[in-house]
């Protein structure tokens, strides 16, 4: 009864107060859940009552998001009436099988997107660029997400000479081919996962990568991911990027269950850290993967050349296989004087921890992160462990 009551009360509402609510319901899913559950977020609204279908049916907002299942069957025309020329978020997954039957009725309301996720498998890349003309220009795209799942530099080049999204302020690619400098000038977030096939990344990556991030002035957040990237080939190049406060640069990715993660090598990290200067950075989050005895070698041999980079890191994430004697274990936290929150994934981490506070110099130190452990709350953590840092007497330990 008090369930009929509410409904009673609710759809009493004037039209437009009732719709309000609706549609700020919509809002609040769609920033917790996302938008996959969007649709079942409909279908149960449409469900409670007339009130409600009428409602989900009358707000365009409901009907703005395009992914390939809308693409292939019947109702795809009835779903763009019902978004009332509101900018369109575009989620596709091309093949070279699927691309005529997905871009032919979406491609046209190009003038329309506002966001663009597309994922673009195998020789997909040649079919798409036949449909278009010499140069096509997304005016209104803000958002941009392209993975290239394709060994073809050249597939990739083509696609830059063709698309062009010069409103694009946050960028995500994956991609071992990057765009061309002065592609993207309204950026002002750039997350690149970068890749190689073939043992190497094909030309002077680096250089490319520094011309491309100069020519966004805008920039203020850059994240770079070397997912199995060995070899950067490349001459020592700098680029100057006042504009970036935050940087986040990882060899290390995370898969999805029961699969090994990507790990690259260290030498690439350095030579990064080492080409791209970031004077007035506030956040630098560094995740350091070591697999084995030579990567940390080569690690700590380069250390020297990059030390003052990492005197601007404040947030760092150690992942190993390996075992750390405490002397290891300091030897490479020591260049990371100014880290805020520290993040260690080490087998038997409490006997590499051991000493760590007579040795280190870590005063800015907040919080720390003890990742992957089977830490137990009757441990017998020394309270002096902790004291090599001013703001940890009462440490955040926290176990994922």
């Amino acid at each position: 009864m008090q369930v009929a009551r509410d409904r009673t009360c609710l759809m009493s509402l004037p039209n437009e107060t009732f719709m309000e609510i609706v549609e700020l319901l919509r809002a609040d899913s769609e920033e917790k859940f996302g938008r996959k559950k969007m649709d079942q977020l409909v279908k149960q609204l449409s469900s409670i009552s007339r009130g409600f279908r009428r409602a989900v049916l009358g707000i365009p907002a409901f009907w703005t998001t395009i992914e390939n299942n809308y693409c292939l069957r019947e109702g795809f025309e009835e779903r763009i009436a019902r978004s009332r020329n509101r900018p369109l978020a575009v989620h596709i997954h091309l093949t070279p099988k699927n691309v005529d039957d997905v871009m032919s009725p979406i491609f046209s309301l190009k003038n329309r997107w506002r966001e663009l996720r597309a994922n673009l498998h195998g020789d997909v890349v040649l079919p798409l660029m036949n449909r278009a003309s010499s140069k096509e220009i997304f005016p209104r795209v803000e958002f941009v997400h392209l993975a290239f799942n394709t060994d073809k530099d050249w597939h990739m080049e083509r696609f830059w000479q063709a698309w062009e999204f010069p409103k694009a302020t946050i960028v995500e690619l994956d991609t071992s081919r990057l765009p061309p400098a002065g592609r993207l000038p309204e950026m002002t977030t750039f997350n690149l996962r970068t890749f190689y096939y073939r043992e190497r990344i094909i030309g002077s990556y680096v250089a490319e990568l520094a011309a491309l991030l100069s020519t966004a002035p805008h920039l203020d957040s850059f994240t770079l991911q070397l997912a199995f990237c060995r070899e950067l080939e490349d001459d020592l190049v700098t680029a100057e990027l006042p504009s970036i406060t935050s940087f986040s640069l990882s060899n290390f990715e995370k898969r999805v269950k029961n699969q090994w993660p990507l790990i690259s090598g260290t030498e690439p990290l350095c030579q990064i850290l080492l080409s791209l200067r970031m004077p007035n950075l506030k956040y630098f989050r560094l995740t350091l993967y070591v697999q084995d005895r030579r990567e940390l070698e080569e690690w700590l041999e380069s250390v020297a050349a990059v030390a003052e980079e990492l005197r601007s890191v404040t947030s760092l994430s150690m992942i190993s296989e390996l075992v750390f004697e405490s002397d290891t274990l300091i030897e490479l936290l020591a260049p990371f004087s100014n880290i805020r929150k520290l993040e260690l994934d080490v087998p038997d981490l409490r006997e590499s921890l051991r000493g760590l506070e007579s040795s280190l110099n870590l005063a800015r130190l907040c919080s720390v992160v003890l990742c992957g452990q089977s830490i137990e709350r009757d441990w017998d953590w020394p309270a002096d462990m902790w004291k090599f840092s001013k703001n940890m007497t009462d440490p955040n330990v926290s176990v994922s």
